[in-house]
Order: C-alpha cells, then sequence, then structure tokens
C-alpha cells in the first residue's frame, strides 16, 4: 500500500481470480503491474487534459464526427454497460474485467491518435476527453475510490466527490464501430511488424501500403497516418503488405522526420514549449534538408553548420 497505493492492491484484488474462488499469486509483481498499465496511464492521460482544459466552453455538447470520438465514446458505453451487470450480479470481477483495457485503448490509441488534434484547438476533441474521464472516473469509483476522486475533482475543477454523483447510463453503445475499429488496429498491428521485420522505422514515409479487408474509406486516413504510407489498396484476396522501394522524395521526408525527432529531443532537454523559436546546428548534408516550411513548421529562426544536431532558443 505504501509502495503503489491502496487502489493499487484493491484492483489486483478485484481483477483476479480469487474472487472466483480460485488461487492467487498475489505479490508486489502483480500490484506494480495494476500501478504502472492502470493508475499511471490514466494519471498521464489526465495531466493531458490539464494542459488544455482552459478550452473547453460548451460543456452541454458532446457531439462530434471524427471517428475517433465516436470510437471511444462507444468503448466508455461498453465499459459501463459490462460494470452494471457485474455490479447487480454481485460479480465484482466482471464488473472491472474490461477497465484495463478500455485504460490502455484511451491511452495507446485515442489520445495517442488525438492528441494533435487537441493541440491544435480540437475543442470537439477536448471535450470528448472530458467527458470520458468525468463519466470513467464514475465507473471506477468502486474499485478504486481514490483515483476515482482525484480523476473527478481535477477534470471538474471542483471540491464535490465523485462518490455523490449518479453512476454513469449505458450510452453510445456502437457494437459495430468497435468491431471496425478492432479491424483496423489489427492491420495497423500486422503491418507495424511488417516494417519491424525489414528493419524500416515508421519516420520512413512508405508510398502505399495493400490490406487484406475491404475497410471503410473513413479509417483509411488512420492507416496511413500510423502506419505512415501515402495510399491505401485494397486487395481483400491477399495479404497485408507495404511497397519498400523508395524514390528520392521518400527518402527526403524520411531525413526530415527524422531531424525532427533530434530536435524536438533537443527541445526537449531544454524544456522548451512550442511557440519558442530556437537556432538549430545541423550538419552539412542536412542543410538540403531546411527548407523554408520545415522551417517555419518548426520555429527556426537561425540554421549553423557543425558537427551534430543541436537546439538554442532564441531569447
Amino acid at each position: 500500500v505504501e509502495r503503489y497505493g491502496a487502489d493499487s492492491v484493491r484492483f489486483a484484488l478485484m481483477n483476479s481470480p480469487v474472487m472466483s474462488g480460485e488461487s492467487v499469486a498475489f505479490g508486489d509483481d502483480l500490484v506494480e503491474e495494476v500501478y504502472k498499465k492502470n493508475i499511471q496511464r490514466i494519471e498521464n492521460v489526465v495531466d493531458f487534459y490539464k494542459m488544455y482544459s482552459q478550452e473547453v466552453e460548451d460543456e452541454n455538447n458532446i457531439g462530434s464526427d471524427n471517428i475517433l470520438d465516436k470510437w471511444i465514446l462507444a468503448r466508455l458505453g461498453e465499459v459501463i454497460k459490462t460494470s452494471i451487470d457485474g455490479y447487480e450480479n454481485y460479480r465484482l470481477d466482471i464488473a472491472v474485467s474490461k477497465i484495463p483495457l478500455f485504460i490502455d485503448d484511451l491511452s495507446t490509441w485515442y489520445l495517442r491518435r488525438s492528441r494533435d488534434r487537441i493541440k491544435e484547438g480540437d475543442k470537439k476533441a477536448l471535450f470528448t476527453l472530458k467527458y470520458v474521464l468525468n463519466e470513467f472516473s464514475k465507473v471506477i469509483a468502486p474499485a478504486m475510490p481514490f483515483l476515482a476522486e482525484r480523476i473527478y475533482k481535477e477534470v471538474n475543477n471542483t471540491e464535490d466527490s465523485v462518490h455523490l454523483q449518479s453512476y454513469p447510463k449505458q450510452e453510445f453503445i456502437d457494437e459495430v464501430l468497435v468491431s471496425e475499429m478492432s479491424a483496423v488496429r489489427d492491420i495497423v498491428t500486422d503491418l507495424l511488424m511488417l516494417r519491424q521485420k525489414n528493419n524500416v522505422p515508421v519516420r520512413q514515409p512508405l508510398l502505399s501500403a495493400t490490406i487484406n479487408r475491404n475497410i471503410d474509406q473513413k479509417y483509411h486516413n488512420l492507416i496511413q497516418e500510423e502506419i505512415n504510407v501515402k495510399n491505401i489498396i485494397i486487395n481483400d484476396k491477399g495479404t497485408n503488405d507495404l511497397d519498400f522501394n523508395l524514390n528520392e522524395e521518400l527518402i527526403t521526408e524520411g531525413k526530415q522526420r527524422e531531424l525532427s525527432r533530434q530536435i524536438k529531443d533537443k527541445r526537449k532537454e531544454l524544456g522548451l514549449v512550442a511557440e519558442d523559436y530556437i537556432v538549430v546546428t545541423v550538419k552539412n548534408e542536412q542543410i538540403e534538408l531546411l527548407d523554408e516550411e520545415y522551417k517555419t513548421s518548426m520555429n527556426i529562426k537561425e540554421v549553423k553548420v557543425g558537427e551534430s544536431v543541436n537546439v538554442d532558443k532564441i531569447l
């Protein structure tokens, strides 16, 4: 409890075979896993939300046409339904069974794919995130009461207690959407493994990806961005595949992305924010990568030549 918190211990037991009268290897490793994969992850999501929470205005508008917003609401609906069914039937293990996967979906798929939208001021995405965190804090309140209280108070900027709120209702359930997104993620996993197998990093753009399912057009952008390809080709009789043939334009773009990563790492080391203007030192062969559009996008005001990539803030 002192090391990982009471919620970690509580949830580790509630989500274990011991709730069905079976044996469980209970110890530090199990509790640590709950803490790292559940509590830390959801707290990181809350921290990200708080960075932009002042932008939330219309708290009554939950509607969004974005497929990711619709999907995370559908996933939330599933978690609420399962938790209600579990508690009403006195099956605590069933009530909490969907929580870990939902936290993973929220953190590693929804937020990662929506991060740029929120940073760019997409109010629909930001309020969807607020709504999800708010309702999710109520879902986990019986299982992780202290974490639920922190999330509810921080997201709503209130001193009210989550434990005095009504339990969430089953809304936004869309089994078709959840199933389709699951297929999309399977395809993405397949193609990322292909990249890894061929030792081609995701930062290197590719011309096309061939996918073996007739995935709706509305998901193509998600796949393209995640796999970093220019085009999607459907061949439902074949296998998932990638075109690894690189032309000069793709090679240049890949080098620019790699340079961007290095510059962003240096900015992070200096504690700079996105709005800070910088002077960049690059190798001689990288000069040609820094066209005007690139410099504008990276807030680069001056370029110097050196033996390695470096960044200085303009005061």
